[in-house]
């Protein structure tokens, strides 16, 4: 990297490191604003912060991590609407640990994340503060004819999810453990640090009823979209369970955990819990695991036994 003497190098510098922002942006990185092409059809919005000691810590993960779970997070969110990603505009707020080498290694992880989405990161803002924070803008352009909403299941539609869920939760069990390099967890620990968005599914999404993203816990999750849409949500334990495989289990199992409960609390899975009509063929991609009903609230289906779930999970203010 060349010598940083100013913030106008930085800016430089993280030009360089983000890389080129494709042909849907005529100006990117350096001026008052990014332009882009106006796409066609609707648009989403969304911002997602990632704050040190609250969504990570540093002792956990390299920038590059940082970097690439920041825009994860945010992104995961238009593919939950049927969306794909278009641009992405990335403010941090720096406090006086990270240096600018540290900057530009958190701007390669975002550049790692974009390229699986085919979205730039083409603008921001830089600022020093007293914490360590990454807020993260996606625009996406919607697929379908109209943005999948949170409101829009019925009994009688099938529910999908895009991946696997909990395992993330228990990567976060063994980084707060200390327990990175136990090589039984690896994949678990790879969930957290690295979260798969599945924006080659988008698509496949955007012919859905309604959804949601998994980011707070499946459980959790299930229950906005349930309550949105005035209906119950029903989860097979067995098709849930299928999904996060023997990772699931045996890191469940190392913690003392039922797998079953591992996927229904732990966040920042990254996924799209979704619900798709009868009538629609099932996308390829997506995998069904449970049904709407009429009623209210979630429930998991064990095969012998029908059980309610409460609203396990993350919540900021809770």
């Amino acid at each position: 990297m060349p010598p940083v003497t100013s913030e106008a190098d930085l800016v430089r510098a993280l030009a360089v490191a983000l890389g080129p922002a494709g042909d849907s942006v005529r100006l990117g990185i350096g001026d008052d604003c990014a332009v882009l092409a106006r796409p066609s059809g609707d648009l989403v919005w969304t911002v997602d912060a990632h704050v040190e000691a609250v969504h990570f810590r540093r002792e956990w993960l390299m920038y590059e991590d940082v970097g690439f779970r920041s825009y994860a997070a945010a992104a995961s969110d238009v593919v939950a609407m049927g969306a794909s990603p278009i641009a992405v505009l990335s403010a941090l707020t720096l406090d006086p640990v990270v240096t600018d080498a540290d900057v530009v290694a958190l701007a390669r992880g975002q550049r790692q994340a974009s390229e699986a989405a085919s979205a730039a990161v083409v603008g921001g803002n830089l600022s020093r503060g007293a914490t360590f924070s990454v807020t993260t803008t996606v625009l996406g352009r919607v697929l379908g004819a109209s943005a999948v909403e949170r409101g829009g299941a019925r009994p009688g539609d099938r529910l999908f999810l895009t991946g696997p869920v909990g395992l993330a939760g228990l990567g976060l069990r063994a980084l707060e453990g200390g327990l990175a390099e136990d090589p039984r967890l690896r994949e678990v620990v790879d969930a957290f640090r690295r979260p798969r968005v599945r924006y080659d599914l988008a698509a496949a999404v955007s012919h859905a009823s309604a959804a949601v993203d998994v980011s707070d816990g499946l459980a959790i999750d299930a229950g906005r979209l349930a309550s949105a849409s005035g209906v119950a949500i029903v989860l097979g334990a067995a098709e849930v369970l299928s999904l996060g495989g023997a990772a699931l289990v045996s890191g469940a199992a190392r913690f003392g955990v039922e797998p079953m409960l591992a996927a229904l609390q732990g966040g920042e899975d990254y996924v799209v819990l979704g619900a798709i009509s009868p009538r629609e063929p099932v996308p390829p991609g997506l995998t069904i695991v449970g049904e709407v009903r009429a009623g209210e609230g979630v429930f998991v289906d064990h095969g012998s036994e029908l059980r309610r779930v409460g609203a396990v999970g993350h919540d900021h203010f809770a």
